[in-house]
């Protein structure tokens, strides 16, 4: 744990220096395994990551990992359970349409092999399921969405119409299915559905769990808040593994009497090209790139305005041979360009500060220009390599 904390500590000094917005969700280990991890996220638009937050009391998780919280439901009436011949409608909004009911009347029954055994898993009809969370429930090493001919075996019907009324299977139903009243399920015939139903009344699942993915404005399940979504890059991601892979290698330590024990494990990655180009997406403007100072290539571009003339040459000179020896990474633009040419360029790479050497230039009076800001000063020459560390 102390480790861990080392590490989780190290990753948002890294991120805090790198100059750019980011959050931390819980998430969910995935392939690598162990019990815990954390991902550090970018929010971005163009992000490839789905996190929710909730903003009123600060929790953030990944989409496979968030929890959602329970909410009351309206109190509503019971209705009587009815069969309706629905031909050909298998998909939720087609009989949502065809019934002239609210697409979150109709559940899914959802039909899966856990190892050895076939379970049910029911959600509202607008809601997709969590496999994730559902493997954890179920606590099985392997689970696969039953095939369609198993799927008519244990129903009794094509894919499309399987319900939970009759069904003589374990049925893992989420949170947001306890209470419900005048629901539509499949009918576990071909071509039927039955409205009408209520869960507890006509069907009575196993278990109750949150196996649902999570989508905007879900309850909080930390408080009264509602959960965001949003999107990010994923810049790095910590694992608790415990002793998952020393259990498997046998790897083991003696302690002070003598007695071995499983070694305790982490897992720690950085996403080094995802923090550059991250970098660049939160630290830009319409001119081009703006780096943050403990990333970028150079301290300071110096752009000498005309490099023919002798004096401007022999003063830029001087200023670059003064700072490289004081430690100050300097790029040196004595391109036979055009001013407006090499300011522009200067803003497209984004270097922390610009030295324009001009006309009026002079040990005393040399203008220094921040990229980020475009604010200009003018410093003596002697004052430059202060100013440049100095923020």
């Amino acid at each position: 744990e102390r480790t861990y904390k080392r590490f989780f500590d190290a990753y948002c000094r890294i991120f805090d220096r790198c100059g750019f917005s980011y959050i931390i969700v819980e998430a969910e280990a995935g392939l690598i395994g162990g019990s815990f991890s954390h991902e550090f996220i970018a929010l971005s638009e163009s992000g490839e990551d789905t996190v929710f937050v909730c903003p009123k009391c600060g929790y953030s998780a990944s989409q496979d990992r968030c929890e959602i919280g329970i909410r009351q439901l309206e109190a509503s009436l019971d209705g009587e359970p009815k069969e309706v011949h629905t031909p050909g409608l298998t998909s939720v909004q087609d009989v949502a349409k065809f019934l002239k009911a609210d697409p979150e009347q109709l559940i899914k029954t959802l039909i899966y092999k856990a190892d050895s055994e076939f379970v049910a898993a029911i959600i509202l009809g607008t809601d997709e399921l969590a496999e994730k969370k559902l493997k954890k429930v179920l606590g099985c090493k392997e689970l696969k969405l039953a095939k369609k001919e198993a799927i008519g075996e244990v129903t009794g019907a094509a894919v499309g119409f399987s319900g939970p009324i009759g069904l003589k299977l374990r049925m893992i139903a989420d949170n947001s299915i306890r209470g419900r009243k005048n629901l539509v399920v499949g009918g576990n015939k071909i071509d039927t559905h039955i409205t009408g139903v209520s869960c507890g009344k006509d069907f009575e699942p196993s278990l109750f769990a949150d196996i649902k993915t999570a989508k905007n404005n879900d309850p909080c399940p930390r408080c009264e808040g509602r959960l965001e979504q949003k999107r990010g890059i994923e810049l790095g991601h910590t694992f608790k593994l415990g002793t998952k892979y020393s259990q498997a290698m046998n790897l083991v330590f003696l302690d002070e009497e003598g007695k071995e024990h499983f070694i305790i494990m982490g897992c720690y990655g950085i996403g080094v090209s995802r923090i550059v180009a991250t970098i660049i997406e939160q630290n830009c403007d319409d001119r081009g790139i703006i780096w943050p100072k403990a990333l970028s290539p150079f301290d300071a571009i110096l752009i000498n305005i005309n490099p023919e003339d002798f004096a401007m040459t022999n003063l830029s000179d001087e200023i670059y041979s003064v700072l490289g020896r004081e430690g100050i990474k300097v790029l040196y633009d004595d391109r036979i360009e055009s001013p407006g040419k090499k300011f522009a360029d200067a803003d497209l790479i984004g270097i922390p500060w610009q030295i324009i050497v001009g006309k009026k230039a002079t040990k005393e009076n040399i203008e220094l220009c921040e990229r980020k800001t475009k604010n200009k000063e003018f410093v003596r020459l002697d004052e430059l390599t202060g100013r440049i560390n100095r923020e």
